[in-house]
């Protein structure tokens, strides 16, 4: 995701999550980097209360009712470990 601002990157993963879950794809791991270097005080469409793409993200998933009807599972311990810029979903079956 790195090298997205925060629109793109919900558009991409909305979308990627789309197209792995109609072509069966039970798990997906996403990274975001850590966000060491990010500018985010200086793009108006990053988000400062979440502070990098690698907690809105996954938030984004989340309370997107569409896109968790698809979703299992996210991995929020990697979300919110301060070593790891990746994480995983997964994604139901296609019935």
């Amino acid at each position: 995701m790195h090298g997205y601002n925060l629109a793109e990157a919900n558009q991409k993963i909305s979308d990627f999550i789309n197209l792995c879950h109609s072509n069966g794809v039970i798990k997906i791991n996403i990274i975001t980097g850590k966000g060491m270097r990010s500018k985010n005080l200086d793009d108006p469409y990053r988000s400062t209360d979440l502070s990098i793409l690698k907690y809105s993200v996954p938030e984004f998933i989340k309370n997107n009712t569409e896109l968790m009807k698809k979703v299992n599972k996210i991995d929020f311990e990697s979300v919110n470990s301060p070593s790891k810029g990746n994480f995983n979903i997964y994604l139901k079956s296609i019935k």
